[in-house]
């Protein structure tokens, strides 16, 4: 019964090269989660960058999560 659950938001920069960079929680929950949060980001694959006029541009991304650690 020790489980550890939250909602959190987490944003992101992606450069003009889908490169993912400046991860952090905008919303917490527990500092376990959050950690795992941040690792699990910054290891993903590159993004499909945002377009401005047709040319690539860096943007910031915020999204939702829950999680649950057993």
């Amino acid at each position: 019964a020790n489980d550890i659950d939250g909602r959190m938001r987490v944003a992101f920069d992606i450069d003009e090269n889908g490169r993912v960079s400046n991860v952090r929680i905008t919303e917490g929950a527990h500092d376990v989660l959050e950690k795992e949060l941040i690792k699990t980001i910054e290891a993903m694959p590159e993004w499909t960058p945002a377009l401005r006029y047709g040319f690539p541009v860096k943007c910031t991304v915020e999204l939702p999560f829950k999680a649950t650690l057993l």
